[in-house]
């Protein structure tokens, strides 16, 4: 699934925080960078590999990198941004 993440062409940077009991976003891709801090833990699917993460753990995911948290009751704020600020989904690609 192709997420389309809306960043301001004045900004450089997006950020979100999730908080659930159990993470319902599929994997997923999007042309920004996204940035991970994670309060919890579980595992993460990142391209092809999958791993365990920790409270703590900060991930960084490259553009158009399919991915996936599966956690049960933990916290992620997360940072997306483009490589030359203003996510290029926000100029209509």
């Amino acid at each position: 699934i192709r997420e389309n993440i809306l960043i301001g062409s004045d900004r450089f940077f997006n950020i979100r925080s999730f908080q659930s009991k159990y993470f319902t976003m599929p994997r997923h891709l999007h042309a920004e960078y996204e940035l991970v801090w994670i309060a919890g833990a579980s595992e993460k699917i990142i391209g092809e590999v999958i791993k365990p993460f920790t409270d703590g753990d900060l991930t960084l995911i490259g553009p158009d990198c399919p991915h996936l948290f599966i956690a049960d009751d933990a916290t992620m704020p997360t940072m997306h941004f483009g490589a030359t600020g203003g996510s290029s989904s926000s100029r209509g690609r």
